[in-house]
């Protein structure tokens, strides 16, 4: 029985994010049947502009030759704000939710090495005040004024408001910014990197 060659493949997805702040990048390609399912991660890297852009992510992959030009699919975790939809090539993951069990049981293809950005400095006090991205769900944003009583509210303090795309950032320390996460007028927050 003659095996198919495998063969190199660059694959380029994108992503339409609500600004400059974002890191985006493919963490995983497998092989699901006849497709190239992605499993894409979105990752805020700190205050930038509050223009929508479009990111691209790209890999070099060893494929069977019957994959060449296998249909991409990308499963995006890590979105944090209230727009956008799923399409049949994109869907975004709930914050939480597994991963479908046919991408986690098939052929994993590539996956990414963990980069500086990635790796945790374990002398760092984890307990220590740092930048926390705080995301407002559309029908409850609060204002610049509200935002910062909040955050004066559990000892942290208001660096920058964006609410036209509904997240405001604050200096917090872990159990303050889990405090000002358990409002409802706060989505999600995450700690920048």
């Amino acid at each position: 029985m003659i095996m198919a060659q495998d063969t190199n493949r660059s694959i380029e997805v994108s992503l339409t994010l609500p600004g400059s702040g974002y890191r985006y990048h493919i963490q995983e390609v497998r092989q699901v049947g006849d497709e190239l399912w992605l499993l894409t991660q979105i990752e805020p890297k700190g205050i930038g502009t509050t223009a929508i852009t479009t990111a691209k992510a790209k890999v070099d992959v060893k494929v069977p030759a019957t994959l060449a030009k296998a249909r991409l699919r990308q499963l995006v975790a890590g979105k944090t704000w209230s727009w956008g939809e799923n399409s049949a090539d994109t869907v975004f993951l709930e914050k939480g939710r597994a991963l479908p069990a046919n991408f986690t049981k098939a052929p994993l293809l590539y996956q990414r090495k963990a980069d500086k950005a990635d790796k945790v400095d374990k002398a760092a006090n984890p307990d220590a005040a740092a930048l926390w991205i705080f995301i407002m769900p559309k029908e409850k944003r609060m204002d610049e004024a509200e935002a910062r009583k909040l955050a004066d509210s559990h000892g942290a303090t208001l660096t920058q408001h964006l609410g036209a795309i509904g997240m405001f950032f604050a200096k917090a320390t872990p159990a303050q910014a889990a405090k000002i996460e358990a409002d409802p007028r706060v989505s999600s927050a995450e700690k920048d990197r």
